[in-house]
């Protein structure tokens, strides 16, 4: 089983990089319009899926089939392209995406932590930061139109993104390496 985990080493760490840097960005722009937001986690996304393709692409020619990152890679592009594309039309579903993508990544976070061969403290902050992520992705399922609401809560939601995004990042940077470590 650890030789499967380890196999997402590079997905997990480029994830991390992707999460902390979009962290970062919130945090630095006071004032993020929601089109912008949106556009941004559009290319974030083509930019993930275009990775992720590339890990596919070399793993298949190792005779190890990832159909499942292919096909998240194939999603996360076309969702990109939507966010892009058709900002407007797709702030609700951008809403749902957060939700969906933060839950689902809650989701990994709890497999890992039962899945690796880690101390207690090392799966208790992954299970802590499952947790928070979890709680942020059923936030957003339940009140998409928050980002609807006055400036400030836009602005509020872009802080608290932001940190939850670097937190997150973060976390996955710390446990691609330690997966890295995995013994056989």
């Amino acid at each position: 089983m650890e030789n499967k985990v380890k196999n997402y080493r590079w997905p997990l760490m480029i994830n991390g990089f992707i999460a902390f840097l979009f962290g970062v960005f919130m945090l630095l722009s006071s004032v993020v319009t929601t089109f912008m937001l949106v556009n941004i986690f559009g290319v974030m996304l083509i930019i993930g899926g275009l990775i992720g393709l590339l890990f596919a692409n070399g793993s298949m020619k190792k005779h190890k089939p990832f159909i499942s990152t292919l096909v998240i890679s194939i999603l996360m592009i076309l969702g990109g392209l939507i966010l892009f594309f058709f900002t407007q039309a797709s702030l609700v579903v951008f809403a749902m995406i957060i939700a969906f993508w933060a839950t689902i990544l809650a989701l990994i976070q709890f497999m890992l932590a039962f899945q690796m061969k880690i101390v207690k403290k090392q799966k208790n902050i992954l299970l802590i930061n499952g947790l928070i992520t979890l709680a942020f992705g059923v936030f957003m399922f339940f009140n998409p139109d928050q980002i609807f609401n006055p400036f400030e809560t836009t602005v509020a939601l872009g802080f608290l993104a932001g940190i939850l995004a670097i937190i997150f990042g973060g976390v996955l940077v710390y446990f691609s390496i330690i997966v890295k470590h995995v013994e056989n």
